[in-house]
């Protein structure tokens, strides 16, 4: 196991209820196995590991991942792809650079906006509207 490239690599992320009812089910059942295999555990403190307790090797890690994705039907993308897909989601759905930028441990707004920034057609419009509709001004009440 590697430690973070920096010291942004080590940080808390905030995580949706559903994720959080996901990992706590997962924890009971790595309780129930650590205890059902006792002194032969062995306590990594990693939340994703062998059923001793053992890391995983990442190219086991990534080669699960590709043959899930083969038996789902899906475009073939590397694991890492996926932290590029939650970025660029992020940003789409107007979450704050700042906050994706820290969420990824960057150190540098600028930086994630540069990798991460993605211009589409409907960002483009989105754009023009919010434009169009500050130069409008307030709405005025019927007479």
């Amino acid at each position: 196991m590697q430690a973070p490239k920096t010291s942004r690599g080590r940080r808390q992320v905030a995580l949706d209820s559903a994720t959080v009812g996901v990992l706590t089910a997962w924890r009971r059942r790595q309780v129930a196995e650590r205890l059902a295999i006792g002194a032969a555990y062995t306590d990594t403190d990693l939340i994703f590991c062998r059923a001793d307790g053992r890391p995983y090797s990442p190219a086991y890690i990534s080669a699960s991942f590709k043959a899930d994705v083969r038996v789902a039907g899906l475009p073939t993308i590397r694991l890492h792809d996926l932290r590029h897909t939650h970025a660029s989601l992020l940003l789409q759905q107007g979450a704050h650079p700042t906050v994706v930028s820290e969420r990824l441990g960057h150190g540098s707004t600028a930086f994630t906006m540069d990798v991460y920034q993605h211009t589409t057609p409907a960002l483009h419009a989105d754009a023009a509207e919010s434009v169009a509709a500050l130069l409008a001004g307030p709405a005025q009440p019927a007479r």
